[in-house]
């Protein structure tokens, strides 16, 4: 379990429901593109989440097709179980510290 294998499973677990996609996902977690995909891999692998490539007609000619992430039952219980483990160890807590009153919402900062 790795800070950035955590990092992608809070992501998706906040909305497990929703068709996530890459680039929402890169920009959600901050993780490199070569850090990021083979995480979403090897949870596919799992059979954590399903992939999906956007349907031709669905796209936007100014941007390539996207593939969509979505959690599977079975993804659900595991991701769920990650989170657990992860919520009680200290190299996990920075992500979910919720703001204190005061403070910027995404950078904790005054």
């Amino acid at each position: 379990m790795t800070f950035s294998m955590v990092q992608v499973a809070v992501s998706v677990m906040d909305a497990p429901a929703a068709q996530h996609y890459g680039y929402a996902l890169r920009r959600q977690t901050g993780l490199a593109t070569g850090v990021l995909y083979p995480i979403l891999g090897r949870m596919a692998e799992a059979g954590w989440l399903t992939v999906t490539d956007e349907p031709v007609a669905d796209a936007d000619g100014d941007r390539p097709l996207r593939r969509y992430y979505t959690v599977t039952d079975d993804g659900r219980r595991e991701l769920t179980a990650v989170l657990e483990k992860a919520r009680v160890d200290r190299r996990f807590e920075s992500l979910f510290r919720t703001p204190s009153a005061g403070t910027d919402a995404k950078s904790g900062q005054l």
